[in-house]
């Protein structure tokens, strides 16, 4: 599994993987614990492995935002 890349608001590469029961299934996030920032909540009722490897894999893809010069 690929390392989750730093947090897209402030930096940190404190990011945590979480996850929970959630009705049929399983809801998981990616978590900041720099600044608190949280990925986008991903369910799945296929398990709690394919939840959080669907959420590392949005928390990497995101669009990055450059500043301008």
């Amino acid at each position: 599994m690929s390392a989750l890349k730093p947090c897209p608001f402030c930096g940190a590469e404190r990011a945590i993987e979480l996850w929970d029961n959630f009705d049929a299934g399983h809801v998981a996030y990616i978590h900041c614990e720099g600044c608190g920032a949280d990925g986008p909540s991903i369910y799945g009722e296929h398990g709690a492995d394919v939840a959080t490897q669907r959420a590392r894999w949005a928390w990497n893809g995101r669009s990055v935002r450059e500043t301008p010069n």
